[in-house]
């Protein structure tokens, strides 16, 4: 008996640990599918750039182009980036934006398919 009370208030205590303190950090009873209005700063399909040192429009010229260390720095250049990064198919990379970095993504050929910043 005493083995049942105590799991019950063990696990009554770890669903009180997961739930909301007050009303206000409750989620919304109905999820939201709605996408979230976007900015008036930007157009939607702008991504971040002023004052950030990297324009991908000029380096796009090089899409199709086979990745080499010299084209890279060329493209780089190109779009007034700080640093190059190439990412290949299946390389684990990181997400954190960098708004001073241009970003080759190649195909499993080897050649470059996509030219962001960030």
């Amino acid at each position: 008996m005493k083995r049942v009370v105590l799991l019950t208030l063990v696990a009554i205590g770890v669903l009180a640990g997961c739930a909301p303190r007050n009303a206000a950090e409750a989620p919304p009873a109905v999820a939201n599918d709605a996408a979230p209005a976007p900015s008036n700063d930007q157009p939607a399909d702008t991504p971040p750039s002023a004052g950030d040192g990297c324009d991908a429009v000029p380096a796009q010229r090089f899409v199709g182009e086979a990745y080499t260390a010299e084209l890279g720095e060329e493209a780089r250049l190109a779009a007034g980036a700080t640093v190059v990064r190439a990412l290949r198919p299946g390389e684990i990379v990181t997400m954190e934006y960098r708004g001073d970095r241009l970003t080759l993504t190649l195909d499993e050929s080897g050649k470059i398919s996509a030219v962001n910043c960030g």
